[in-house]
């Protein structure tokens, strides 16, 4: 799998004017940390292509956001491994009802169930059976045209698309769905839109879905915030000539919203000037009916001006042999005799902005209407061609993410399962030395740990290790601490210890060098799952925040209030954590990216060390970022400059003593920084 790291949301409002809180997102984490949810182009469960797993709350001084693990396919076993995990996803999401509901919606029912009768769970408990909202309320269909669209006006709606009828909720065509498929949400933006033309001038009749019944009791809202617009604009359409117009999808819209291309007609009929629009699709859609659905607008304009005096929109289904044939003709040239379903229609003086916009929403995920229907691309347009193109943005800046004095701190918070630290028995655990891995058996951890060991120390805690380690030292002003692992009934208390001598080993530093930049990460054993709490930011910053009253929560439920705390207190700043300096395994630390020995040599004159990079790029990249190196040295022996003693094991503190001597330490790589000692 290309496994990379998101945000998913934050607390920031977004351009739909929504927001969702920290105890919202925090939620949502609680839900899918475990499993993960399939990721699906425009919200479309027909078009799965990654699996997402929530990992993990980002706090930093812009907003708090919801962190998600990525993993994209990268071969033919992998993608079924995807959609066999999204077919269970969906399975036990949507299709697994409890018999109390069944029995619920059964005696609300004034109508015996057939035995393919199908329960669901879409937000809503429902049932799915051939014509059950005919028989459940045939006074609805009374007055149905040829094309067996009802009267909109009769109609009572509960949210857009979706009506209410005593106990009951029922709703639009299902073709009003992403790939026709009543597992994928309503088109709420073409509805609303509709609602805005309810006029007397107007009249609105729609098709509605016969076969699917819901409770209204517990009814959940579905929202969707992948943003859509309509176009803006002030044309004559009555000068527009005759013809065809055709626009070609870029290869984004063709890959992710599988629309080829879409077409445009303007013509005579009845003495009336005609619009035509088709989109064509090459994205199979097993519907019973047809393989290949497209959305078909047709609309005409008054023969002595230019209002707009109707206006319908259907699906015209293909099977393979018919799409053959009409990718070699235009849509003027169109025979009649396919699946046609009329989906809706207005009637009357229909504004002109609304007409456009009501085209634009029907077409939803496919711009070219807008496109085409606008005499210049709004800005929103403009934004999101210039978004979903700009493919070649340099990103190696990230690495060398500056975290100065009064950028603020950022705050990790990682959920994962128990069993994930079943190995490890001790109250205090090094539960990782993540951050290299040379030599078979021996893992190296950040030599800044041994002040923490020592601080620890004078509290009687001593931190176990399963695996032996070694220390390397980074000649750069950056501290990574390594993780440590809290287990059993006093978890929260020993994660409170290290809490007080990480605030001491800070305290520490910013005496002593205000430039320092620090990371650890705590975790915690709740009688639910194993929390991690990282902290990175400059020492000053962090320090700032330690005068107040921070604690580990003794609860997880309390992390939503412990998180807001921190927001309230913390810098406020534009400065946001780049997603790479997010582990995979456990909360966050400052990334480095390393060079080794085998990429560079030194030399060396009377005054000073220099270094030549076989790769000319890195030297490139150093005057472009304005970098510097550092080296990292594996370091075998040390001395204390106050007691003579090797000074891992003594119980001096070099802040408080004057310092160490290296004794003996292998160069073994160097790495790009912005903050050297």
């Amino acid at each position: 799998m290309n496994t990379r790291i998101i945000r998913l949301m934050d607390d920031g409002i977004n351009k739909k004017g929504s927001a969702f809180p920290i105890a919202a997102l925090e939620s949502a984490l609680d839900q899918a940390y475990k499993t993960g949810t399939p990721s699906c182009i425009s919200h479309d469960y027909l078009n799965v292509f990654a699996w997402t797993k929530a990992k993990g709350l980002l706090l930093d001084p812009v907003s708090c956001s919801l962190i998600g693990q990525f993993m994209i396919p990268t071969n033919e076993e992998e993608k079924e491994q995807i959609n066999k995990a999204s077919s269970n996803y969906i399975a036990k999401k949507h299709f697994s009802v409890d018999e109390n509901e069944k029995d619920k919606i059964r005696k609300l029912l004034k109508v015996e169930l057939s035995k393919n009768a199908q329960f669901v769970n879409f937000g809503f408990t429902g049932v799915i059976d051939k014509d059950i909202v005919c028989k459940l309320f045939p006074e609805i269909f009374e007055d149905c045209d040829k094309d067996n669209l009802v009267d909109y006006s009769k109609l009572k709606p509960l949210i857009p698309g979706v009506f209410e009828k005593d106990e009951f909720l029922f709703f639009s065509h299902q073709y009003f769905r992403r790939s026709y498929s009543r597992l994928n949400n309503l088109n709420e933006e073409f509805f609303t839109s509709l609602n805005e033309v309810k006029t007397e001038k107007c009249s609105i009749r729609i098709a509605i879905d016969t076969d699917m019944i819901g409770l209204k009791s517990g009814f959940l809202r579905p929202l969707e915030f992948e943003y859509w617009w309509g176009p803006k604009f002030n044309d004559s359409l009555k000068d527009i000539p005759v013809g065809v117009t055709c626009h070609i999808a870029n290869e984004r819209l063709k890959m992710f919203h599988r629309i080829y291309k879409t077409e445009f007609f303007w013509n005579i009929q009845d003495k009336h000037k005609t619009f035509e629009c088709e989109e064509i699709t090459d994205f199979d859609v097993k519907n019973p009916d047809f393989n290949f659905g497209c959305r078909y607008i047709h609309s005409m304009l008054n023969e002595n001006n230019d209002e707009i005096i109707h206006l319908d929109g259907a699906i015209r289904g293909y099977n393979e042999e018919q799409m053959a044939k009409r990718l070699d003709i235009d849509i003027s040239k169109q025979e009649k005799g396919l699946f046609y379903t009329k989906l809706w229609r207005i009637d009357g003086d229909i504004p002109k902005n609304k007409w456009k916009e009501l085209i634009c929403h029907f077409f939803r995920d496919n711009y070219l209407p807008g496109e085409y229907l606008m005499p210049e691309k709004n800005l929103d347009t403009a934004e999101y061609l210039a978004i979903s193109n700009d493919v070649d943005k340099e990103y190696f800046e990230e690495d060398f993410f500056d975290i100065n004095q009064n950028n603020g701190i950022y705050v990790f918070i990682d959920y994962n399962d128990k069993e994930k630290y079943a190995m490890f028995s001790d109250e205090f655990n090094l539960a990782t030395c993540d951050y290299l891995f040379f030599i078979k058996g021996s893992y190296y951890v950040d030599f800044s740990f041994v002040e923490l060991q020592k601080l620890l120390k004078r509290k009687g805690i001593e931190v176990k290790s399963k695996f032996p380690y070694k220390y390397i030292g980074f000649e750069d002003l950056v501290s990574n601490l390594p993780f440590i692992y809290h287990h059993g009934k006093d978890s929260v208390q020993n994660a409170n210890i290290t809490f007080d001598a990480i605030k001491e080993l800070v305290s520490l530093y910013q005496k002593n060098c205000q430039e320092q930049i620090i990371s650890f990460n705590i975790g915690v054993e709740y009688d639910d799952k194993v929390v991690t709490y990282s902290m990175l930011g400059n020492i000053v910053d962090i320090n700032d925040l330690f005068k107040n009253k921070i604690s580990i929560p003794e609860h997880s439920g309390e992390i939503p209030a412990f998180l807001e705390n921190i927001k309230s207190l913390n810098k406020k700043t534009n400065n946001r954590l780049p997603l790479n300096n997010i582990k995979y395994t456990n909360g966050i630390k400052y990334r480095r990216e390393l060079i080794f020995a085998d990429q560079y040599c030194l030399t060396f004159d009377s005054d000073f060390i220099n270094i030549q990079f076989h790769d000319r790029q890195v030297a490139e990249y150093m005057k472009k970022y304005h970098l510097q190196t550092a080296m990292v040295n594996i370091i075998n022996r040390t001395e204390c400059r106050s007691c003579g003693k090797e000074y891992t094991n003594c119980n001096c503190l070099r802040f408080e003593t004057g310092g160490i001597n290296i004794k003996d330490m292998i160069p073994i790589a160097c790495v790009l920084t912005r903050h050297k000692a």
